[in-house]
């Protein structure tokens, strides 16, 4: 309920802010140098009303953008950086005749578009809602509380932080439209921006043409468009870019001991690749070539050494598995790539978790169809920050365990495996073009087995920090 009122809060709040905003006939004031927005920005009603304030260096928003509510109250101030959102990041509820004094309505740290450090909401009344603190974008630590005053729980919190997050981008977004729709039209090249990972398409070249003349072009050739009507020049002629109709986010896995992120480009897993765990799942190891699927790169679930993450018992089974795998993660590609070279790919390893519906898994291989159902579920691949082969070599021996509830579940050795990380690389790349991005769970030792709610996993590579994850 928590979480319910206040994303209506955030959504209502949007929406007025994007009806406003078309309603008006806002005018941009600012200059153009070398083809690109570059100085003091503003965006004014007709009436004389700020609605946005500041400023540009060569086409990337760079200091403090304020927006103002059409009657002049003030709901959020936003900083930049080279177009990454960088400092804190403020917003206020949108209240009549609170000019002076608006309340605040959050507060979040940024280091270069990632959310970094700790973010403060509060309910319209003034009372604290919520806690959270983030480290390169992965929720270290959450703490909230009901609009009566009351904690809530680890897990619940840590709830509302992910609803949060999503109601915030869309918020950020609302306000990114305001700008991004009321650019001044400047001549020459202009160089393309990113905040916090989204396209900032500035407006191409034609003259100081006025925003409501604008706005009647681009309608008119989304019209054309959505009629399948083509017209010659009718691109140059309407300034109109070519837009996604809506956000799907990307996948990162944070780097460790650096503010870099990886960005997942997909999930390979091979199946049955340690000799004792092939003959437990009734395969025959000495005969059988490796084989592969895939999970959804937002099967990830991010584990902080460290900490005990809470993971979600998935719907549909009742017979859920641990998986331990060593992990490695690759920054090249390419095809037909032998052994010998194979290692050159891997950018860096991490422990893993193929979290598994076992029960669906075999019901759909004894009917002969797909896994899908059984292996590619959300957060079926929690796994922990990549850390880089540079730093911990290419990992070929070492203990690989597993702990439920502190007893020994999975016990093994690298060297153990069928296939190694470096001929799976190989194997892969005759079936599939490898790209940076590409990640590949190596395969799990014997011993799998289930775990219920309130269960902890503890996973363990040599050489690679700990994971942990709670059962919830």
């Amino acid at each position: 309920m928590v979480g319910q009122t206040f994303a209506l809060i955030v959504g209502v709040l949007a929406a007025l802010i994007r009806i406003s905003a078309a309603a008006e006939d806002l005018q941009v004031h600012a200059a153009c140098r070398d083809g690109a927005a570059h100085g003091v920005y503003e965006l004014r009603a007709s009436n004389g009303q700020l609605r946005v304030a500041g400023a540009f260096n060569r086409g990337k928003r760079t200091g403090s953008f304020i927006f103002w509510s059409s009657d002049g109250v003030r709901i959020a101030h936003i900083p930049y950086d080279e177009d990454q959102v960088s400092g804190t990041l403020s917003l206020w509820f949108l209240q009549r005749g609170a000019r002076d004094d608006p309340r605040p309505k959050l507060q979040a740290a940024f280091a270069a578009g990632h959310r970094n450090g700790v973010t403060r909401s509060w309910y319209p009344n003034g009372e604290p809602r919520a806690i959270y603190r983030y480290e390169m974008d992965v929720l270290a630590d959450a703490r909230a509380w009901s609009a009566a005053g009351a904690p809530l729980s680890e897990s619940d919190a840590r709830e509302l932080a992910l609803r949060d997050r999503d109601e915030d981008e869309k918020y950020y977004a609302s306000l990114d439209a305001i700008v991004l729709a009321h650019q001044p039209v400047c001549e020459g090249p202009v160089p393309n921006g990113t905040r916090a990972g989204r396209d900032v398409r500035q407006a191409r070249s034609g003259g100081n043409m006025p925003t409501n003349k604008r706005r009647e072009l681009l309608q008119a050739a989304a019209a054309l468009a959505a009629g399948g009507v083509a017209t010659p020049g009718a691109a140059a002629d309407t300034s109109m870019s070519i837009r996604a109709l809506f956000d799907v986010p990307n996948t990162y896995i944070p780097v460790a001991g650096s503010a870099e992120q990886f960005p997942v480009r997909r999930i390979y897993c091979i199946g049955r690749n340690y000799a004792a765990h092939a003959r437990e799942m009734g395969s025959d190891p000495n005969r059988e070539p490796p084989f592969f699927f895939q999970k959804p790169t937002d099967a990830i679930q991010i584990v902080p050494p460290g900490q005990t993450i809470d993971h979600p018992y998935p719907t549909l089974t009742k017979n859920y598995h641990y998986e331990v795998e060593l992990v490695a993660a690759l920054a090249k590609g390419g095809r037909h790539i032998p052994p010998d070279r194979a290692l050159d790919l891997v950018y860096a390893y991490t422990v893993g978790l193929d979290m598994t519906r076992r029960d669906l898994q075999r019901a759909m291989g004894d009917e002969k169809k797909p896994w899908e159902i059984g292996k590619s579920f959300d957060h079926s691949a929690p796994l922990g920050p990549l850390q880089p082969a540079q730093k911990v070599g290419h990992l070929k021996d070492g203990a690989i365990w597993l702990k439920v509830n502190g007893e020994i579940k999975q016990n093994a050795n690298l060297n153990q495996m069928i296939w190694s990380v470096a001929e799976q690389i190989s194997k892969l790349s005759e079936a599939f073009e490898l790209a940076p991005g590409d990640i590949i769970y190596s395969g799990t030792p014997e011993n799998v087995g289930p775990v219920v709610k309130g269960d902890v996993i503890d996973a363990h590579i040599d050489g690679l920090p700990d994971i942990r994850v709670r059962i919830v």
